[in-house]
């Protein structure tokens, strides 16, 4: 098991599996439109259209969204693009959560 609070350093053109769980294994996810809310939210940030894209920096290949947590397989092609659409994505969705 990792250090936590480690400093985690991704490479560009690699892949991974990046997951994120509720705090006590609290729900994330409480309805359907919690899940729709969190899929537009991603879609909002993969979208190569979108003026908030980061497409350039991350491609998603597979996710899971269960009650208390999520799972995303993605290639990180920019440096950074995974930190990127994490801190975007768990923002946005965090301040509709709340």
């Amino acid at each position: 098991m990792p250090a936590k609070n480690s400093v985690k350093i991704y490479i560009e053109n690699s892949y991974y599996h990046v997951y994120n769980r509720g705090v006590a294994d609290t729900k994330i996810f409480l309805d359907n439109q919690d899940y729709e809310i969190f899929l537009h939210y991603l879609e909002r940030y993969l979208d190569p259209s979108s003026q908030h894209s980061l497409a350039k920096h991350v491609k998603l290949l597979a996710y899971c969204l269960m009650p208390n947590h999520f799972h995303l397989f993605c290639l990180q092609l920019a440096k950074d693009g995974i930190t990127k659409l994490i801190r975007a994505l768990s923002t946005s969705y965090v301040m509709y959560f709340k």
